[in-house]
């Protein structure tokens, strides 16, 4: 059973599974062959709102000065774990043409 939903292709359309992708990897549409990539605002919004659910938690604990700085420390990357794959399953990522290998070139923006 497939939990992560389908991302749509920016190119045809066509329906790609989300839980088909590796970090930092291209994806490839079984249907034209292109490939894509999430895209950078989708990253960039993830982490920052995992960085202030941190915060958020380490404030509801109390946490003041170098507890704060120990706690958020410690809190960090379980918490970024949890809320990237938990984002993931609500909100799909959304999808970008990824550069070509041969031609050195990034894709628009």
């Amino acid at each position: 059973m497939n939990y992560y939903g389908t991302l749509g292709c920016p190119f045809c359309g066509a329906a790609m599974p989300n839980g088909d992708y590796k970090a930092g990897r291209p994806i490839v549409c079984p249907s034209c062959s292109r490939r894509s990539r999430i895209s950078r605002s989708y990253k960039q919004l993830t982490i920052l709102t995992g960085i202030a659910v941190t915060a958020g938690i380490c404030f509801v604990l109390n946490l003041h000065g170098l507890g704060f700085a120990l706690g958020f420390s410690i809190l960090l990357a379980p918490v970024l774990m949890i809320w990237v794959f938990g984002t993931r399953h609500i909100i799909p990522p959304k999808l970008e043409p990824a550069a070509t290998e041969n031609s050195g070139t990034k894709p628009a923006q």
